[in-house]
């Protein structure tokens, strides 16, 4: 088990938490509470845990309605519905904006106690708390009071907290301004920060996940593809050439390859021109690339090749964080 960041998702706190309240019941089992203030509105906290869209937004890269009842999610970008690391939550009760009642159903494979927090209902409740605020309580019920219990009791006790944290901490960005970015690499802002996923026509899932280098003067593009066979990594530094005036990249990967190539903004898509990639073995290959935004959650990439020269391979990628 790798890290819980909340009680609906079943990750691991890595960090200090504010203290919670616990109760007993009279049935003997424990009451869990934990809460917080969000700078947001109610129906913005509650659109953020009430649906698998709001939750990729802050807690998981890809999540899933699975059914009208049903929430299901996984800390794996490449993860698809009913694979072995996906959470599973089933809603018992939703009175829109004030109140969700859940139970997990499905846990991640290896997940200890499971039977054991399987009886544990949970529930986020929202109150408004003045100046656009919102005070949001995660409360779960059913904790047996059995050596599993309080095992899950003192791990939920801080893993709890910390969903609420990040989930704060997701609001409060949203007003920050951006981070800096050399003008020339401005282009390429709306990618940064985030992780893009887009499938191959043989079912092979590609994940590329964007940062800003040294203060935004450049821009990494990591990315990983996985299916048949052993993962295939790579990664994309962006940076401006001041003496050819304009901004190059350089790729390499984890099967030895190296290219290079150029960046063009235009006034519908990213121009990559000719890239010639050099595979470990010193054959070359020149590949076009074109790049559009699609919304703001997605871009295509169109790509044409001596092997593909229509430029028919055209992959959407989603934002899935």
């Amino acid at each position: 088990m790798k890290r819980m960041i909340a009680a609906l998702l079943l990750g691991l706190a890595a960090a200090p938490a504010a203290a919670a309240t616990k109760e007993r019941a009279p049935d003997g089992t424990y009451l869990l509470v934990n809460e917080a203030v969000i700078d947001a509105a109610p129906a913005e906290v509650w659109a953020a845990v009430s649906t698998a869209d709001g939750w990729k937004r802050w807690a998981v890269p890809v999540a899933w309605a699975a059914a009208p009842d049903m929430i299901e999610t996984s800390y794996t970008p490449t993860a698809g519905p009913g694979d072995p690391s996906t959470i599973r939550q089933q809603v018992l009760l939703r009175v829109p904006g004030r109140l969700m009642v859940f139970r997990t159903v499905k846990a991640p494979d290896r997940f200890p106690d499971f039977d054991t927090y399987a009886k544990v209902v949970s529930a986020f409740e929202l109150e408004a708390a003045g100046d656009g605020r919102t005070r949001i309580r995660l409360t779960g019920a059913g904790y047996a009071d059995t050596e599993a219990g309080r095992r899950l009791l003192a791990f939920f006790e801080k893993g709890n907290q910390v969903s609420l944290d990040a989930l704060k901490a997701h609001f409060a960005k949203a007003g920050t301004p951006p981070a800096p970015l050399r003008a020339e690499l401005e282009p390429l802002r709306f990618l940064l920060g985030h992780c893009w996923r887009g499938e191959f026509r043989n079912g092979s899932v590609d994940v590329h996940c964007f940062e800003s280098v040294y203060g935004g003067q450049h821009v990494r593009d990591r990315h990983e593809v996985t299916g048949s066979g052993a993962p295939y990594r790579g990664e994309t530094l962006y940076s401006w050439d001041g003496a050819a005036k304009r901004v190059a990249y350089t790729y390499w990967n984890s099967s030895g390859g190296v290219s290079r190539g150029t960046m063009t903004a235009g006034a519908e898509a990213l121009d990559f021109g000719n890239e010639t990639y050099t595979g470990a073995d010193g054959r070359r290959m020149t590949i076009s690339t074109k790049w559009r935004k699609v919304g703001a959650d997605a871009y295509e990439t169109v790509s044409t090749s001596a092997a593909d020269p229509t430029g028919s391979r055209v992959v959407r990628y989603k934002r899935v964080d």
